[in-house]
């Protein structure tokens, strides 16, 4: 890089850590003053809905929204995209009652439909993690996921569809067009799905599962939405969510956090030693979450009573 862009670049990873020093008391990862207030960074579902149809970015993966949407809104001020002063004059920023945990591989038309699932509450405020934290150097103090679900009421986990799994033969090892048969899911050959489809997969990233973690220490009600994005509902500006049976059921049978990829190695090595650390250690997350699949297998194709449990009216 040019020696001018290292300079400007290291000044404002400076300015922006001496924003949050000032306001949090420390640049540390997981402070409760920098969870309380990314915590009231939540953004309402008719805003996302907005959002989306504004810069049509439903067929998008998420990491696109932020390249091409969040970064360059924010750059002049390096701030929060919920901090933008264009964004809190809306009214739609404030107290999350759900967090909202996905993966970036994955569409985000297929995360917004899910949230806006049918008898979803619009009014409803969600935690998501680009809108919520700063996409820029100089962000560690944002890290405080635990703090964040903590104070939620609800956990949402969205799992984009994937034909993984061969539930058409009758032969066990007969693959078909999926990526596994069921001998290689129940042995959790994660290994064989492609790296690029791995991205998409919510249950086989570490973060989301490090945010399932802090949901099942802090007992919040959680919510499995898995599936796909359907076509624009009739008289609505939001797309229809299918979702998907089967991939909730192979899920429960690939779960394993030591299994579960990052792109950064250190935040690897970081989280999954808390998990490690905890009573019931990685065993324990693994049960818990299996756990929390069968529940939400019963609810999978009943969006009003998941929005019931986000405490929906």
């Amino acid at each position: 890089l040019p020696a001018a862009l290292v300079v400007a670049e290291t000044a404002a990873k400076a300015a922006v850590e001496a924003q949050d020093l000032a306001a949090f008391g420390t640049i540390a990862p997981g402070s409760e003053a920098a969870a309380a207030y990314s915590w009231a960074c939540a953004v309402t579902v008719g805003w996302l809905i907005t959002f989306t149809e504004k810069h049509g970015c439903w067929e998008w993966p998420t990491w696109r929204v932020v390249r091409d949407i969040v970064k360059p809104e924010t750059a002049e001020l390096r701030c929060r995209y919920a901090d933008l002063p264009s964004v809190r004059a809306t009214g739609a920023v404030g107290g999350a009652k759900t967090f909202a945990s996905h993966t970036w591989g994955a569409k985000w038309g297929t995360l917004v439909s899910a949230l806006a699932d049918r008898g979803a509450d619009r009014s409803r405020r969600v935690w998501i993690d680009i809108f919520a934290i700063r996409q820029w150097p100089g962000n560690a103090a944002d890290l405080a996921f635990g703090g964040v679900v903590s104070r939620c009421k609800s956990f949402v986990v969205v799992c984009q569809s994937v034909n993984l799994c061969n539930y058409n033969s009758e032969s066990m090892a007969h693959r078909g067009d999926a990526y596994l048969s069921r001998n290689e899911m129940f042995a959790r050959r994660i290994d064989l799905v492609p790296p690029e489809v791995r991205k998409l997969i919510a249950f086989l990233r570490v973060w989301c599962l490090v945010e399932l973690f802090a949901a099942v220490e802090a007992k919040l009600v959680v919510v499995m939405k898995a599936g796909e994005m359907g076509k624009r509902r009739r008289r609505s500006s939001c797309r229809a969510f299918v979702p998907d049976q089967k991939m909730i059921k192979t899920m429960k049978n690939l779960i394993d956090i030591e299994k579960a990829e990052c792109m950064i190695q250190a935040d690897y090595d970081r989280e999954l030693g808390k998990v490690r650390a905890a009573e019931g250690g990685t065993d324990g997350l693994n049960a818990a979450v299996r756990r929390m699949i069968d529940a939400g297998a019963l609810s999978y194709d009943l969006p009003e009573v998941q929005a019931a449990a986000c405490g929906d009216e």
